[in-house]
């Protein structure tokens, strides 16, 4: 992906990913199936806003996330898991990111709740963001 550059003039960047065409393959359901790899930017930038993300002017779970998700905590729980697993495999990052979360709810919850006056949570929405920055802040484990 690093090195596409087809239909991109000289010297603007790379494309968006990549797609992988094999025209004589067909899965089970006899169809031709293309595989699509995208990158995280164009992810970032292109994924869909809720209805409520829209009304709103700002959204609260996106801000607690940027204030109390910070590097030290991903890392600090990161480095714990690797410990207590004896290494890092790909299997555990459901459990970094349910720690994470989990983390931020427990220790964090009274702050935010201070700080933002009380603010209406959608505790899926905190999630998803909780598990944006993580995927910001260790890219290499995905």
């Amino acid at each position: 992906m690093k090195k596409n550059g087809y239909l991109i003039e000289d010297g603007q960047g790379t494309g968006e990913g990549i797609v992988i065409k094999n025209y004589n393959y067909k899965n089970k359901f006899g169809e031709i199936i293309w595989a699509k790899i995208v990158k995280n930017d164009f992810k970032a930038k292109h994924q869909k806003a809720d209805v409520c993300q829209i009304k709103e002017a700002k959204v609260i779970e996106e801000e607690i996330v940027l204030k109390f998700v910070t590097t030290a905590l991903v890392e600090k729980e990161f480095a714990k898991i690797e410990f207590e697993c004896n290494g890092w495999n790909s299997k555990l990052i459901p459990r970094l990111l349910n720690t994470v979360f989990y983390c931020l709810v427990k220790e964090e919850c009274w702050n935010f709740v201070k700080e933002f006056k009380n603010p209406t949570v959608d505790f899926k929405r905190l999630s998803f963001f909780a598990t944006c920055k993580i995927k910001e802040v260790m890219p290499h484990l995905f």
